[in-house]
């Protein structure tokens, strides 16, 4: 008999979205929002060129806490405008 048991049973797994999907939803947002990237950047206090860095191309990567808050503050923004955005999407 063995003391081994599964801490859970199977669970689900989400994917996140690669860099690109990311890149194209935000670029999306932003246009749908009329914001600029060096906008919403100070809105986050972020580098002013970070957001507009990383939609220049598919070698930029973002890290995953700042991908969290560009996504978190463009659909409050939206919302609060009544504004519809696509869902971000992760193909596997």
């Amino acid at each position: 008999m063995s003391n081994i048991s599964p801490i859970a049973p199977a669970l689900a797994v989400f994917s996140l979205p690669t860099a690109g999907e990311f890149r194209t939803w935000t670029a999306t947002a932003l246009a749908a929002l009329e914001l600029t990237p060096t906008a919403l950047a100070r809105e986050l206090d972020l580098g002013k060129n970070s957001i507009q860095q990383f939609l220049a191309g598919p070698s930029q990567d973002i890290r995953l806490g700042n991908a969290a808050r560009i996504h978190a503050s463009l659909v409050a923004q939206a919302r609060a405008r009544g504004v519809a955005l696509p869902p971000v999407v992760a193909h596997d």
